[in-house]
């Protein structure tokens, strides 16, 4: 009989401890739960703050759209393309090229170029050699 009763508080104790841990199991899972619903709480409300300022900034870019709208077009146009040479230029880029300047030194000179220099110095021979 006494072998019997060690195996009843044997599995009295087991049973004992199964319930504990049971219980110890229960408790933790809940503490967990709580964690993950303060965490999700804080990640909505993050949410919810970029959505409202999102939302502000569209209030704020809708408001400027319309007053873009508003006022009145403006079209320049093209701007006009830019003289490469004048008669002053020419002139100058001649003379130069006369007194022996290279192609390169009379285009940083006069601030033109390099290909329209050459191209005005080859007009220059063309013409030349045809009176």
């Amino acid at each position: 009989m006494n072998s019997l009763v060690i195996l009843l508080a044997v599995l009295t104790g087991l049973a004992l401890a199964a319930a504990l841990l049971s219980f110890a199991s229960l408790f933790h899972a809940q503490r967990m739960a709580r964690a993950s619903r303060a965490r999700t709480q804080e990640v909505e409300d993050r949410i919810e703050a970029t959505l409202r300022m999102t939302e502000a900034g569209i209030e704020a870019l809708t408001t400027e759209l319309r007053d873009l709208e508003q006022q009145p077009a403006f079209s320049a146009g093209p701007a006009a393309p830019r003289s490469g040479f004048n008669l002053g230029k020419r002139t100058q880029a001649l003379r130069m090229h006369r007194h022996g300047d290279s192609p390169e030194k009379i285009a940083s000179t006069l601030e033109l170029p390099r290909q329209e220099v050459e191209l005005l110095l080859k007009v220059q021979r063309i013409v030349l050699n045809n009176i």
